[in-house]
């Protein structure tokens, strides 16, 4: 259950990636690193996307490839709203906006 107080939105309250995480495959060094969830959800559900080792994923399919890891070290400051994109559709997000550039261009 939350409180009035979990729900007030500050610039100034962070989430410690330590104290959070539960991705298998994401691995935090130390306890300094934290996430500005100022206007967003919680780290997890909100930056990184595309990575395999949420809970829905895990318990639809099994992976048949091998699965990329996020390595964060200690006293990183991940912004407010910020993405972290995981896996191949990286690639295909970078292909597309090198194509959205170059129609642009002609």
């Amino acid at each position: 259950m939350s409180t009035k107080q979990d729900q007030i939105k500050h610039w100034s309250r962070v989430e410690y990636l330590h104290e959070t995480h539960s991705n298998p495959n994401i691995h935090i060094k130390g306890n300094t690193s934290y996430y500005s969830n100022t206007w967003t959800g919680n780290f997890e559900e909100c930056v990184v996307r595309y990575l395999y080792g949420d809970v829905y994923s895990l318990n639809q399919w099994e992976p048949a490839w091998v699965i990329d890891q996020l390595y964060i070290g200690s006293y990183v400051c991940i912004v407010a709203e910020a993405v972290i994109l995981m896996g191949e559709i990286t690639l295909i997000v970078l292909i597309g906006l090198v194509y959205i550039l170059l129609l642009n261009l002609s």
